[in-house]
This record gives structure tokens, sequence and C-alpha cells, in this order.
């Protein structure tokens, strides 16, 4: 299944499990885009530059999240009460706008 979030909310509330984007084209994650959804696992593409507010807030994500070099701005609480989330690793060695 190729997801392909345009909007904000696009995803909020769904039962999905797993997102991954590495082979689209996506630059931007959209405001409230998988917000209280079941996601667990997240896979960021190379070229996305902009995670907009809420963007994966109370959503399931575990484990450890990768944010790419590209990111340039992680919005307002985008993973705010992600509770099962142990590690974040962010690729880039100069410090994205948050």
């Amino acid at each position: 299944m190729h997801l392909v979030p345009r909007s904000t909310g696009a995803f909020a509330n769904t039962t999905i499990k797993n997102v991954d984007l590495s082979r689209t084209k996506i630059v931007s994650i959209p405001e409230a885009c998988f917000r209280y959804s079941k996601v667990s696992s997240v896979v960021l593409p190379e070229n996305v530059y902009y995670i907009g507010d809420s963007a994966f807030s109370n959503a399931g994500i575990s484990g450890t999240l990768e944010i790419p070099e590209s990111v340039d701005y992680i919005g307002n609480s985008a993973f705010i009460w992600c509770r099962n989330l142990d590690k974040v690793v962010f690729k880039s060695e100069t410090p994205c706008a948050i």
C-alpha cells in the first residue's frame, strides 16, 4: 500500500501499523497526519524536510525513530505522548528548527 499524506490529519485515528515512506518522494508530513493512530513503526524518506505540529502525537510508535539529515523543521508536539518510543536518532550534525 502506498500512503501519500497530503492533508492535516490524513491518517489520524487509523489502525495502520507500519509506515514505510522510504521509497516515496514525500517531502513533508502534515500537521496531525498520524495523530492517535496505531502506527508502531515509521521509516521516513531521506528527502523529507518538514514534520508538522502533532504529526505523530499519541501514536503507538515504538523502538527507535531515525530523523533523516534532510529534516530542517520539526513542529510543536510532533512526537508527544509516543510512550513506546525509546530513542530518536538525528542523522544530521546540524540541528533542525523545533
